[in-house]
């Protein structure tokens, strides 16, 4: 629980990250805590990597099986926006069953819309899984009313940027291609662990500006975080015609990258 005095509560002043745990063990663990470690350091939250850790492998070993999330608060007091001048982080921890319903749609694939509401650029906060998120609570809203399964979301300069909580990867003439993140956005540690499987395969993969257009002649497409960890977008309604991706090229990646994905668990005892 939150004081009322936690700058969590009162200002979104933190981070989070949200880890799959099995057996106690934690999926993408290295790239959970580099992504913590580094997004506390752009916001000036100091943290401790093994200190860190320690309290991320005693909630894994109690909770063994399903969704942890781990929120780093910027701690307590201060005046208004200003924080006190000795930044004492709090860590809070909750959990959660992993959703049924990814199973399913990594067979079937997910049906998607493009929002209307489109993610303001600022380069400060780029990348950063920040604890305001207020834009993600309207991407939701629209997803709902639409009866969709997700939403890809482009930023105010009509940019592709990334689903509603998760990254966006897209197939076209043998080369897969994502979302630039330096204006907005968040880099999910799945992304990264693509990002670098990729590259240890010698897989071509382009990262750059890209308008929703260039999706109507890709061959494949699909999301992912660390929950899911990857889906495949099956359909895409546009405001003239809905388009239909071959789901084949996704799973297929899927059980290529097992392996490395196998060994990117780890035990943080």
């Amino acid at each position: 629980m939150f004081s009322a005095n936690n700058r969590a509560a009162n200002y979104g002043d933190g981070v989070f990250t949200t880890m799959q745990v099995e057996n106690g063990r934690i999926a993408l663990f290295a790239y959970h805590c580099k992504r913590v470690i580094a997004d506390a350091e752009r916001l000036k939250i100091p943290l401790d990597r093994d200190f860190l850790a320690r309290q991320i492998a005693e909630q894994a070993n109690m909770l063994q099986q399903g969704v942890l999330k781990l929120l780093v608060s910027a701690g307590e007091g201060g005046r208004g926006y200003n924080r006190p001048q000795d930044v004492r982080p709090t860590l809070h921890f909750t959990s959660s069953e992993l959703p049924a319903v990814y199973d399913q749609q990594r067979q079937q694939g997910t049906s998607v819309i493009i929002t209307e509401l489109q993610l303001g650029r600022q380069p400060a906060l780029a990348g950063i899984k920040h604890l305001n998120r207020l834009e993600q609570v309207l991407v939701k809203q629209e997803v709902n009313a639409a009866g969709a399964d997700d939403a890809i979301v482009c930023d105010c300069h009509g940019n592709i940027i990334e689903a509603s909580a998760a990254n966006l990867f897209w197939l076209h003439n043998d080369s897969w291609f994502t979302p630039d993140l330096s204006a907005c956005g968040v880099s999910g540690v799945m992304r990264a662990f693509l990002l670098d499987w990729f590259q240890a395969q010698g897989v071509s993969v382009e990262v750059g500006d890209y308008q929703p257009e260039v999706l109507e002649n890709a061959r494949a497409i699909f999301t992912c975080n660390a929950l899911m960890p990857i889906l495949p977008i099956r359909s895409l309604r546009g405001n003239h015609a809905t388009h239909q991706f071959d789901l084949a090229p996704v799973k297929a990646l899927f059980h290529a990258i097992q392996p490395a994905y196998k060994e990117a668990y780890a035990s943080v005892n």
